[in-house]
């Protein structure tokens, strides 16, 4: 029987004997041609002439380790889309999503039990599926290619790349809306897009709803309709949810945004139906961890507890950060709960912020007991980049063992126009740590960095000192770009509150009141955080709400902005007037009461709940109803200006 020689590392070959395949399933594998590729032992020259590697001795005769792919796979997830009438960045950047593809083969698992047993850092280890090991697949006599081979030859006349898969996290048309087609919403915009996926050479992929996707307002009067016309279009997709096995053991699962019109605040909020939230926690138990199952989950928004850098003055204030935001407290955490108590939940990736992947608190384990990492992802069009950045994912399995993430870096490009690829982080499945890998210049976070959750998960970069600024954010400062998130070590809890909460000036504190409901004071304002997750909802009383002005300068306007964007300042006007002094806060009656005071006047305000129990202000409506306000307003000025009579 002739041998198959495939890679390990740089200069070391590692010679199999035959490929295993316990049961019979579909592997999508083929060649690559990439001339970049650092683990390969031959390259192809700009003739398409090949130079073998001479510090790679090709060994056919040796019996070696029995290797599979039956569970290794590579994923590519793309952020928030927002095609632009520009689209070249969003081509670029599918050609740069496609190298990354050939520059990255498929990873392989050994079968033997003392390969599994060993703990050790998995770089270079693990044998490479690569256009060579295609070749001599192809070159094996018919009657001695064992059963996985066959599989690999069938798939490769589906697709030429190597296990691959593509998930876009929606949010598909153009981000400014002109009242035409192509605006977020419309038909035009799911059109367009599945054409862009389409380009992506055959790969297979699966999308969900993002909140903007429902925002055909001139198209379609239902969001029913406007969700049929995103399904319709993408295949006749019969649920806005999605699973798919892409391993032997690895579930991709997808969840979908089903409301705008309806939405009873702010438009923008990512909502997952009851339906969609059974099914989902059905399908998470029917495939345990106990049978080695790996689930990664995919939605537009994070859930509450992710520990993901949140924009406080954007998605916090408008009651749109996490997945069913708005929520009751049961329904919003439904999700971080089923997290919890399933394991085989191994990766949860979002989008929605417009935030880059160079930040530590991008790349996080935050929920105490559980091996699942929460992963942020970009964008690709600088139109839609809140940090000047563009990039998007890649994910890389191997066997049950453990997968790598990378981030595809489409703003930094060397000589020859090639995006850079960074590994990010390595996980390992068996024992739940993460590991970022050495080097990764991600800049520190001081909300979330210490990864303390309580999980056996590693964080390499726990104790980095150094200090981020907010100068590439166009200029916003850094109480903008994000909201603090309490811990319970951190030295800013206040156990028993009974007066003044901010003497001298305190900026940063946090607090349970009698009734469960946890407050806080972060950079000038009054934020409640959720009670379980200490995730932050909204804000209870604004900078411009605690601070006293005169009258010729007062601006209380805390209202949403009319335009129903993601990135609405409620209270950039008033922020230019200059405070007197700012009122005192206080919690009397065993923390069952919140006032505010003048400690000059003594006039004293008293900060009610809501209704439903809870203190943040649902500051932005919703989107359909202001925007039937504001035809009606514009009628009536045009009126006055056509019947007045001038005196």
């Amino acid at each position: 029987m002739r041998m198959i020689v495939l890679l390990v590392g740089a200069t070391t070959t590692m010679t199999i004997s035959a490929f295993s395949l316990p049961q019979r399933t579909t592997i999508q594998m083929s060649t690559t041609t990439s001339n970049r590729q650092r683990h390969r032992h031959c390259a192809v020259t700009e003739h398409g002439e090949e130079e073998v590697d001479e510090h790679a001795n090709v060994d056919f005769s040796s019996a070696a380790t029995t290797y599979t792919f039956r569970d290794s796979w590579s994923l590519i997830t793309l952020g928030d889309l927002h095609m632009e009438d520009d689209m070249s960045h969003h081509e670029q950047a599918r050609r740069d999503c496609l190298r990354a593809l050939e520059d990255y083969p498929l990873l392989a698992a050994a079968v033997s039990s003392e390969n599994k047993q060993r703990n050790h850092r998995h770089k270079h280890e693990n044998v490479l599926l690569d256009r060579n090991s295609i070749r001599a697949i192809c070159e094996k006599p018919g009657g001695s290619l064992t059963e996985e081979e066959l599989q690999i030859l069938l798939a490769r006349r589906k697709n030429r790349f190597v296990g691959s898969h593509i998930v876009s996290l929606g949010d598909l048309g153009r981000k400014d809306i002109r009242h035409e087609p192509g605006d977020a919403g419309t038909t035009k915009s799911f059109v367009d897009a599945k054409a862009y996926f389409d380009g992506f050479e055959g790969i297979p992929y699966d999308l969900v709803t993002g909140n903007h996707d429902l925002e055909g307002l001139d198209e379609f009067d239902t969001d029913e309709a406007n969700l049929r016309a995103w399904m319709d279009c993408f295949d006749n997709k019969k649920t806005p949810y999605f699973s798919r096995k892409i391993g032997e053991r690895t579930l991709l699962v997808g969840l979908s945004t089903v409301r705008f019109r309806d939405a009873p605040y702010s438009s923008h909020e990512v909502h997952v139906d009851d339906d969609q939230i059974e099914w989902f926690h059905n399908v998470v138990r029917s495939h345990p961890d106990s049978e080695g199952w790996k689930i990664l989950v995919f939605s537009h928004a994070p859930i509450t507890g992710s520990g993901l850098r949140v924009l406080q003055s954007v998605h916090v204030t408008n009651g749109c950060a996490w997945l069913n935001h708005c929520s009751p407290t049961d329904v919003r955490n439904s999700f971080v709960r089923i997290v919890r108590d399933n394991p085989q939940i191994k990766c949860w990736l979002s989008g929605h912020f417009h935030l880059s992947h160079d930040y530590q608190d991008a790349l996080v384990q935050a929920v105490p007991g559980s091996p699942c990492a929460f992963l942020q992802v970009g964008v690709m069009g600088p139109g839609s980049s809140r940090d000047q950045k563009r990039q998007s994912r890649m994910l890389r399995g191997c066997g049950g063992e453990f997968l790598q993430v990378f981030s595809i870096n489409h703003h930094e490009r060397d000589g020859n126009d090639t995006a850079r690829v960074r590994l990010d982080a390595t996980i390992d499945l068996r024992l739940g740590q993460l590991t970022y890998e050495e080097g990764d210049d991600r800049s520190s976070s001081s909300s979330s960095s210490s990864s303390s959750n309580g999980s056996s998960g590693t964080n390499s970069r726990a104790d980095a000192t150094e200090t981020e600024t907010a100068a590439v954010t166009a200029g916003k400062d850094s109480d903008w770009f994000q909201a603090y998130v309490p811990q319970p070590e951190d030295g800013c809890y206040l156990e028993d509150v009974d007066g003044t909460i901010n003497p001298n000036g305190k900026t940063v504190c946090w607090w349970h009141m009698a009734d469960g409901k946890v407050l806080g004071l972060h950079e000038g304002q009054l934020v409640e955080y959720d009670a379980e997750t200490l995730s932050p909802l909204g804000v209870v009383v604004t900078k411009e709400q605690l601070a006293i002005r005169s009258k010729s300068n007062g601006n209380n306007n805390t209202g949403g902005g009319v335009d129903g964007s993601d990135g609405v300042n409620a209270d950039a006007d008033a922020a230019t007037a200059t405070p007197l002094r700012t009122k005192e806060v206080l919690v009397v009656q065993n923390q069952s009461t919140l006032v505010l005071v003048d400690d000059e006047t003594r006039d004293t305000e008293v900060v009610h709940p809501n209704a439903d129990g809870s203190y943040w202000r649902k500051f932005q409506r919703n989107k359909k109803i202001r925007l039937e306000e504001k035809a009606r307003e514009e009628v009536a000025r045009r009126w006055m200006a056509q019947n007045t009579v001038a005196k």
